[in-house]
């Protein structure tokens, strides 16, 4: 895995990364380092696979997916709305209706994201310890 590749593509979820970047700063006095995004990403991927090298079956896109659910739950953590889940407009009686995501259902799309990649997961027991006395 490149993690310069999944800079690249987290930074086209992004979008105008100018933008992004005014923003974050006004938001959190500090610049924004799309890095933090990217090895926040990789540490869900480790504790997910239960090891420290993640499976070569993981995509640079994935690390980018999860990079920006990263960047999605830190920009609305501070707003009581979290992301835009969907809209509804009836035009009979004019109506609008709009469902936005809680924090739970934008951290549970980061394990949906790694669920295909189950079968890599690295499982631990506990050994038995037997009485010696």
């Amino acid at each position: 895995m490149n993690t310069e590749l999944a800079k690249c593509a987290f930074l086209r979820r992004v979008g105008d990364v100018s933008k992004v970047e005014r923003e974050y700063f006004n938001q959190y006095h500090r610049d924004f380092n799309p890095d933090e995004y990217i090895e926040a990403a990789l540490d869900d991927c480790r504790a997910y696979f239960g090891c420290a090298d993640i499976p070569s079956a993981v995509t640079n896109s994935t690390i980018a997916d999860i990079a920006y659910i990263r960047y999605q739950l830190d920009t609305v953590q501070n707003k009581q709305t979290f992301g835009l889940k969907s809209v509804s407009y009836s035009e009979g009686s004019v109506s609008q209706s709009e469902t936005y995501a809680t924090e739970l259902e934008i951290n549970t799309s980061i394990e949906n994201i790694l669920k295909q990649y189950s079968r890599f997961r690295v499982v631990s027991g506990h050994a038995k310890i037997e009485n010696t006395e």
